[in-house]
This record gives C-alpha cells, sequence and structure tokens, in this order.
C-alpha cells in the first residue's frame, strides 16, 4: 500500500444530488486514479470501518487501527486519498427530520469517525436543500423503497419553522472541536443542490483534491429526478386499493409511477402544501445558507454570478 494521507467522505444528505456526484466521479476514475485518488466500494467500507470502531472501544493504539483501516480500504492500491460516498451516513431516509432536527444521528457517525482517525486526515462533503423539496423528495423515495405511508404521516412531527441545516451542520462537526485550540479539525464542504448544476466540477474537485477540476468530464443533467409529491400522493393511494400479492409487482407499481410523475416543476401542484408554508420553509433556507456561508465550521462553495 502507498502512503494513504486521506479519508474523503461525501456523506449525503438525500436528494441532493449525491448520485450525479457519484457518477461523475465514476466518469473521471481514471483521472482519480492517475493522482492516486480512488474509490472505496460500500461493503469494504462498513466492514473496516465497523472494525475500527470495536478496536477504539476496546482501547486499542489510535494510530494502529488507523493504519490498519487505511490498509484494509486501500485493497493494496497505491493510493494517497480514499474517496467513500454513502447517503446513509447521514441517517435513514425513512427518518430524516426528528424532533425537529435534520438527521438527529449524524453526529453518532462522526464521533466514530473522529475516534479512530486523525482529523486532519478527514474531509468531509455534504449537499442541502430547500426543506420542502427535500422532505417531498425523500417521502418520494422512501415511498418507492416500500415505506407505504401516507404523507401526512412522513412529516407528521416536523417542525417546519424550525428546520436548519445549520444546525445540522453543527452536530456534525462537534466531535472534531479541539478544546484547548478552540478550532475545528475538520471542516466539511457544503454546498446547495440549487447551485449544484453550476458547481459541479467545483464540488467533485474540492471533495476529491483533485488537481485539475476544469479537466473533470461530465454533464450537469440530473440522473435521477426521483418521484413528484404529486405522484407519491397517487401511489400511495393506488396502493391501498391494489396492494402488490406477487412477487416483482410493487416493482412493475413503482418503475409506472417513476415514468409518469418524474419530480418535475411543470407536474400539477403537490396537494399538500400551502404557498405560504412553502414560501416560510424558502425565506427560513435562504437566511440559513447566509448564516452557513459564514460559519467558522464549514467551507461553503457558492455560485458566482457574473452581472
Amino acid at each position: 500500500m502507498g502512503n494513504v494521507v486521506q479519508l474523503n467522505i461525501y456523506l449525503g444528505a438525500f436528494r441532493t444530488g449525491g448520485q450525479h456526484l457519484f457518477a461523475m466521479a465514476r466518469a473521471n476514475e481514471a483521472m482519480l486514479n492517475d493522482q492516486g485518488i480512488f474509490l472505496v466500494q460500500k461493503n469494504i467500507f462498513n466492514t473496516a470501518f465497523s472494525e475500527a470502531t470495536k478496536s477504539a472501544e476496546q482501547g486499542h493504539d489510535r494510530a494502529e487501527i488507523q493504519d490498519k483501516l487505511f490498509a484494509a480500504l486501500a485493497q493494496g492500491q497505491d493510493a494517497k486519498t480514499l474517496l467513500y460516498f454513502d447517503p446513509l451516513l447521514s441517517g435513514n431516509i425513512t427518518r430524516p427530520i426528528g424532533a425537529g432536527l435534520i438527521f438527529p444521528r449524524i453526529k453518532n457517525f462522526s464521533r466514530l469517525l473522529a475516534n479512530v482517525m486523525d482529523h486532519d486526515k478527514i474531509r468531509l462533503a455534504m449537499s442541502v436543500r430547500e426543506p420542502s423539496a427535500f422532505l417531498t423528495s425523500c417521502y418520494g423515495q422512501a415511498l418507492i423503497n416500500a415505506h407505504v405511508v401516507p404523507f401526512e404521516e412522513y412529516v407528521n412531527d416536523v417542525k417546519f419553522d424550525a428546520i436548519r441545516w445549520s444546525n445540522c451542520i453543527d452536530r456534525l462537526t462537534a466531535p472534531f472541536f479541539d478544546d484547548s485550540t478552540q478550532t475545528y479539525g475538520v471542516k466539511p464542504i457544503i454546498w446547495r443542490i440549487e447551485d449544484y448544476p453550476y458547481i459541479w466540477r467545483q464540488a467533485l474537485g474540492a471533495i476529491t483534491g483533485v488537481e485539475n477540476p476544469q479537466d473533470l468530464v461530465g454533464s450537469s443533467a440530473p440522473n435521477n429526478a426521483g418521484l413528484s409529491l404529486y405522484g407519491s400522493h397517487l401511489m400511495y393511494k393506488y396502493l391501498q386499493k391494489h396492494a402488490p400479492k406477487a412477487r416483482g409487482d410493487f416493482k412493475k407499481v413503482r418503475e409506472a409511477f417513476l415514468e409518469k410523475y418524474p419530480n418535475d416543476a411543470s407536474k400539477p401542484d403537490d396537494p399538500f402544501w400551502n404557498a405560504d408554508q412553502i414560501k416560510e420553509m424558502q425565506y427560513a433556507y435562504d437566511d440559513d445558507w447566509y448564516f452557513i456561508e459564514r460559519m467558522e465550521n464549514v467551507q461553503a462553495l457558492r455560485r458566482q454570478i457574473v452581472s
């Protein structure tokens, strides 16, 4: 194994362009590999990270844990940077909000990571999205993954006026705060999905550390629109009347609704949001992003508007 110096992780959020980012990483894998940047498979990461956290709990030497973790993730490749994509690290798509918090358990992962690795060898990245669009898209994704509940139940305990990505980021970075220096050992790279089509090369360059992000090849076209809330509502009603019986029936229903009701602004208005509530969430999100850009524990990527 080469001298691995860093583990870079994209940990979500769900429905914020992560599949596209991963697809672009795969499309440029040869270029990344030439610079010692290698993608890590999910099963390899899960096994190696689980072993590392158990070793930490047993009080084993931290440096040895880290070396063993890097060796397991590198799989013999001459890597200087290991790159891992997994939105599941943020939380569960069937419960993205709890007690008014986006991904209430996100701190659990960062605490485990902070315990097994030197903080200067970690780079984290996360993308965010306007809450009403985020929740409706998450609901559609949960529904097509057979979490069949009505939308009202899905958002039953969501305090819409209290949803703040900045709070989520604070909880993510808390385990990396050094009391002695009053600084953060890890400052995650954050961007908005609304800006992403214009800055995807910048985002992928930031999370990979590739030397020449302007040379990354690909398109900003989304590769997974998801299911609209309107389509989700109709699919839920359909499933109540036509419960899948044979193996594969649910898959056929899912594919039919995804094709007919993709998440598209040209489709009919969503049935459960009133315009005032959406506006309130959008204003709160704009205010939250203004705050995030100025947080000392993040690296915010911005779309440059040329006038």
